[in-house]
């Protein structure tokens, strides 16, 4: 079932760095429903959230936290819960992971909902797989559709 159209996303607003940034840039979606930053990092994400709000959307896909790891800003754990830089940290499939793990740990408590699409595109090693991405953590243009399948799969 297709998933990727306008009108599943007239109340929606994805919020988020290149990879968010890549659904307006192909078409997918247009401006009205893109909040997005090529770096977005946590510490940035808070200069968009009138951005966000004014749309006034019922649903919020937020995608934060990778530019902070490559950065080496922050750690998985900081990302998902201190917010305290570590300048030492570049960054690790382990440290998206333990990010990913802290915020579907902690987004019930929150009130929100985790999707992990992450898996959906790994490899046989963990990694992000080359054949779905450029330079192991953007997305190739013509694997968006999926993508955007996989949030509406969990929004309905």
């Amino acid at each position: 079932e297709e998933y990727s159209t306008n009108d599943l996303y007239a109340d929606t607003v994805l919020f988020g760095d290149m990879i968010i940034e890549g659904i307006q840039d192909y078409g997918y979606l247009g401006t009205g429903n893109i909040v997005s930053d090529n770096n977005l990092t946590t510490d940035k994400a808070h200069n968009y959230i009138s951005d966000v709000k004014d749309r006034t959307p019922s649903k919020i896909f937020l995608l934060v936290g990778l530019n902070d790891l490559n950065y080496g800003t922050r750690s998985g754990t900081d990302v998902a819960e201190s917010f305290e830089a570590k300048s030492s940290v570049k960054i690790k499939q382990s440290d998206i992971n333990d990010a990913n793990k802290k915020l579907a740990e902690d987004a019930t408590t929150m009130g929100a909902v985790f999707v992990d699409i992450a898996d959906s595109f790994k490899d046989g090693s963990g990694y992000l797989n080359t054949k779905y991405s450029t330079g192991g953590y953007n997305l190739n243009h013509n694997y968006y559709p999926f993508f955007l399948n996989k949030l509406a799969g969990a929004a309905k």
